[in-house]
């Protein structure tokens, strides 16, 4: 039996009701994945097509609420997706001969958006050269074809933290 995926839902609770208790001059950090399907009332799946434009919509409502509110945004640039999982081209090539050539771009659904601080790019990061290698100083990167790995997200949590320290730095406009 199937049991029902939460962990989303826990998460987003968690971390709403941790925004909500954040201290003045905080800055909340949105990233998005641009391949999820909206469900209208039917439980129908819109297309990529037909639910992209409605979540940048909300994100960007979002966006402006709490800009209006004083608080400070910047969001997340979208990593690039593997067109396999990357577990198994390890098993069957080797951490050697695994890499991947992204397939496209990701749809960035919050670039452009009214954040008031500037994006933080993190594609440089998991593949600087392509092809993307899917094992860096000996790190796995990706758990599937979707996720990053916890170690090799740990491996450029410095980078990410000093662009946030930044613009934590900087008095908002």
């Amino acid at each position: 039996e199937k049991r029902e995926y939460r962990e989303c839902l826990v998460w987003n609770r968690k971390v709403l009701a941790e925004i909500l208790d954040a201290p003045t001059g905080s800055l909340v950090l949105l990233g998005a994945y641009g391949g999820y399907h909206v469900t209208e009332g039917t439980a129908t799946p819109l297309s990529l097509k037909e639910s992209v434009p409605l979540l940048r919509q909300t994100a960007g409502n979002e966006l402006k609420a709490l800009a209006e509110d004083g608080v400070r945004t910047s969001v997340f640039e979208e990593i690039f997706a593997s067109p396999r999982p990357v577990p198994s081209c390890i098993d069957r090539l080797g951490a050697d001969d695994c890499s991947f050539v992204p397939q496209s771009d990701p749809v960035d659904l919050l670039r452009g958006l009214p954040a008031t601080e500037p994006m933080i790019e993190a594609r440089h990061l998991q593949c600087p050269a392509i092809p993307c290698p899917v094992v860096r100083d000996g790190v796995i990167t990706m758990r599937d074809d979707l996720h990053l790995t916890a170690a090799f997200s740990a491996s450029f949590a410095p980078t990410i933290a000093a662009s946030i320290d930044q613009m934590l730095a900087t008095p908002s406009l």
